[in-house]
């Protein structure tokens, strides 16, 4: 089949590397965008995929690289993150905890409510204590990789630079992601002077500043579809402004010195 057949034409518009979808003047190119970016989310959160199952896992590992062997510099805080709906949860905390708990302590263990399906282990080995903080994989990190993913997909661009802007993209959404879960452990448990195992006692005016940053990072229903736009945003704009640069040394080296 011909390259400049109609299906084809066609297919390279919707991937997003025609002229015309590369067109951001275009109104019927932002319509595509539109379209392809919510035909991806709605299949990504798709409950008959159920891929929130399937990252959950992902999440907590990512979660235990972070944090499993210490706390930023405090070598002797460590956060464990288990599945809370497990069976064997008392078993698995038992062993991550720094003393043997008995097994009546079961029942002190929170279980899985609602979408908060992972359970995070805070303790000090120093101190040896620990407690329980309680958060969900699909609003702290799978919608938001969801929604990251679809505009990346759905974003006009050859094929080489969307590899690049995906890239970048979750490196970045990487990042973001660790910086919720430490501000969450830090406000729901390590900055708790009440907490025995506590690493930090905030003056009243880094209080009031986790509390905000908490409120707006962790505790916002609409800041887990807006930050993802906003990673896009920079990267997008980041790589323009690189290809813009490189495209003009390059000519000015092609430029005929006089």
């Amino acid at each position: 089949m011909s390259s400049n057949s109609a299906p084809i034409r066609w297919l390279k518009f919707l991937v997003g590397t025609s002229p015309s979808a590369r067109d951001l003047h275009s109104p019927v190119a932002a319509v595509r965008f539109t379209l392809v970016a919510t035909a991806i989310y709605a299949l990504l959160m798709s409950p008959q995929l159920n891929l929130q199952a399937r990252f959950a896992p992902l999440f907590r590992t990512f979660g235990n690289k972070l944090f499993a062997n210490g706390f930023g510099t405090h070598d002797e805080a460590s956060v464990h993150f288990f599945d809370a709906g497990a069976k064997d949860l008392f078993d698995q905390v038992n062993r991550a905890f720094v003393l043997e708990l008995p097994r009546s302590y079961e029942k002190n263990i929170p279980r899985a409510q609602g979408e908060k399906d992972t359970l995070l282990l805070l303790q000090s080995t120093e101190k040896k204590s620990g407690g329980f903080l309680r958060t969900g994989a699909r609003l702290m990190a799978f919608t938001p990789a969801a929604i990251l993913l679809a505009i990346v997909l759905a974003t006009p661009c050859s094929l080489r630079r969307r590899t690049v802007l995906f890239a970048c993209s979750f490196i970045l959404l990487a990042a973001f992601v660790a910086f919720r879960l430490s501000i969450l452990v830090v406000h729901g448990g390590f900055a708790v002077p009440q907490k025995s195992y506590h690493l930090y006692e905030p003056s009243d005016f880094w209080r009031d500043v986790l509390n905000r940053v908490y409120t707006v990072v962790c505790d916002n229903p609409t800041f887990h579809y807006v930050a993802p736009i906003i990673i896009w945003a920079v990267v997008v704009v980041g790589l323009s402004f690189v290809a813009y640069n490189l495209q003009v040394r390059q000519e000015n080296s092609l430029a005929p010195k006089t």
